[in-house]
This record gives C-alpha cells, sequence and structure tokens, in this order.
C-alpha cells in the first residue's frame, strides 16, 4: 500500500514534503502501528489490509490495481 500524506500526517498545508515531513510522518503511522498492529481496512477493490489509521471512507492506493480505492470497513 501507499499511503498518501494528509492532515492527519502533516501539519503544513501544501507544497513538496522534505525530509523532516517524511521522517515524521513515517514516525508518526509506526506509532499507531504499535498501538493496534492487528488492526486491518477492507479496501472495495481486494479485501483486507494492515493500515493503522486510515478510516472508513478515505482512499488508499492499491499497488496491486495501481488506482486509488474507498476503505468499506475497518476491523480494530
Amino acid at each position: 500500500m501507499v499511503r498518501v500524506v494528509t492532515g492527519k500526517v502533516r501539519k503544513r498545508a501544501s507544497g513538496p514534503l522534505t525530509a523532516s515531513d517524511r521522517r515524521q510522518a513515517w514516525r508518526q503511522l509506526a506509532k499507531a502501528q504499535r498501538q493496534n498492529p492487528l488492526r486491518r481496512v477492507r479496501i472495495t477493490c481486494c479485501g483486507w489490509v494492515r493500515d493503522p489509521i486510515a478510516q472508513v471512507g478515505d482512499w488508499l492506493w492499491c499497488e496491486r490495481h495501481e488506482d486509488k480505492f474507498r476503505v468499506a470497513e475497518v476491523a480494530e
């Protein structure tokens, strides 16, 4: 999966990601993953995948289908 970095993991509103932005986003995602390592979401294209922060209605990129799909369900 590829994550589109949004306001959930990024403070600034626009512009390219800096190295500092990337490190901060990865730290925040890793922390969320450690808190609930079994959390998964069902995306409409290919079923269940692990994701630490996605919510129902969010868009996630699927590398297998090379397109983005909506999160349909979350299992904590």
